[in-house]
């Protein structure tokens, strides 16, 4: 797995201590300078030109739990994203959207924590090297 960290400028220390106590089942690599899509197409390219099976995006204001990549990972399919929310309009709710709605409705307890849902965000996002072969 490689992971591509996306920055623009400076982080919280909150992040940066989420950082320091992620795990991460193989690299992680710090991408700035450029604009997200650029980055994310750079660290996918670098992915594949590496033989990594899977890539994966973290962005400098996503703070996940330091397992978040271990448990997408677990998940065994293609695409998988972490559950973040927006700090834009609508503020508070994943960034995800089902039907061409936000989504506002998870998993109770119990539940299959995966949601089939058509756009995602990438801020907290694993992808398998098939996707992008495809």
């Amino acid at each position: 797995m490689l992971v591509g960290i996306l920055h623009v400028d400076t982080v919280t220390l909150a992040w940066s201590f989420g950082l320091r106590n992620l795990r991460i089942p193989g690299q992680f690599i710090g991408v700035a300078g450029m604009p997200f899509d650029h980055a994310r197409n750079s660290v996918v390219n670098m992915a594949l030109q590496n033989g990594f099976q899977y890539v994966g995006f973290l962005d400098s204001d996503v703070i996940p739990p330091n397992d978040a990549f271990l448990r997408l990972l677990n998940h065994k399919v293609p695409i998988v994203s972490g559950l973040y929310c927006r700090r834009s309009r609508p503020h508070g709710v994943p960034v995800a959207q089902k039907g061409g709605n936000w989504l506002t409705t998870l998993p109770g307890p119990g539940q299959n924590p995966l949601v089939e849902v058509d756009v995602v965000g990438a801020g907290c996002l694993l992808v398998h090297r098939s996707v992008f072969e495809n």
